[in-house]
């Protein structure tokens, strides 16, 4: 480990690639390093397609919410319905987030709510596809 330097650009939040669960940027640098028998340093960068193309994207998510109102104008109740991919089923970090079959990631600023709502339900529909998906 002593002979090993990264070197972080400083450009955004430079959290995209990192951020996933596969690693998929440091195997491919570990990959070149050992091909090229640690000759030289190695720097590697996506090109903007590369990066785009990777197959890690944001889930698409569906919300449908159904509110009413009483007599008086104010909030009687509150459903929720979310449907989407969570990022987390099936990586190492879904034990810990995800609490009898709820993903708190997909849940985010829905539940709990910050607000006092009368009579909020809510149900969350996560959907498994074939796509990697990262936030």
């Amino acid at each position: 480990m002593d002979k090993v330097r990264l070197h972080t650009l400083v450009s955004g939040g430079s959290f995209g690639r990192r951020a996933n669960f596969v690693s998929d940027s440091t195997v491919a640098a570990v990959n070149i390093a050992v091909a090229i028998k640690g000759r030289a340093p190695v720097r590697l960068q996506f090109s903007r397609e590369d990066d785009t193309g990777a197959g890690m994207y944001r889930p698409m998510y569906v919300h449908a919410v159904k509110a009413g109102l009483d007599a008086t104008g104010k909030l009687a109740g509150w459903q929720h319905t979310i449907v989407g991919q969570s990022i987390f089923a099936g990586t190492v970090l879904g034990s810990f987030v995800i609490k009898d079959g709820i993903d708190a990631m997909s849940v985010e600023g829905v539940f709990p709510s910050q607000y006092s709502i009368p009579q909020m339900t809510g149900d969350l529909h996560s959907t498994d596809l074939p796509i990697p998906p990262l936030w």
